[in-house]
């Protein structure tokens, strides 16, 4: 075997040694990040969200006045989050379709999303939770959308249109 082939054999196989790792730690990536979109790790660590952006468990996306953000989790579900949203992906785990203890948990702290519910939904329906300061929600279907508006919204009422 030539050095340039022995070369590329050993490259491949790092990268296949490395991927499932690194995959492993991605909760979910963006599918789209238009207008202000910033996500905040669990450390406080800010970074703009970008197309093919990584998401783990413990990041928060808020999104601004002319942001939107949609989101794909490691399970297939899709998550579009609303303009003037603050979102936390409390915890997000699956292995496959036959881990029993799969589980999301998303906190929505303001704003709306809509979201199409993947595999963790099938495998462990208890385990997929929307929070919001004032109620957790247990989803028994594949699509639904969620809001909160703070109490310090004028009017307490959500924006025309959403």
């Amino acid at each position: 075997m030539s050095t340039f082939r022995l070369a590329i054999s050993l490259a491949t196989a790092a990268i296949l040694a490395w991927a499932p790792s690194a995959l492993a730690q991605s909760a979910a990536s963006f599918i789209v990040a238009i207008g202000t979109v910033q996500v905040f790790d669990s450390a406080g660590q800010a970074r703009q969200g970008a197309r093919g952006g990584a998401l783990a468990s413990g990041d928060r996306v808020i999104t601004g006045a002319d942001g939107l953000a949609q989101i794909r989790f490691s399970d297939g579900a899709m998550l579009s989050v609303r303009a003037n949203s603050d979102l936390k992906i409390e915890a997000h785990s699956y292995t496959g379709e036959t881990d029993t203890l799969a589980r999301t948990v998303l906190q929505l702290l303001r704003g709306g999303l809509r979201a199409i519910t993947g595999a963790v939904a099938r495998v462990n329906r208890a385990g997929y939770k929307v929070v919001t300061p004032t109620a957790t929600i247990g989803v028994r279907g594949t699509d639904f959308e969620a809001f909160h508006v703070p109490a310090s919204t004028p009017g307490g009422v959500a924006p025309p249109g959403e």
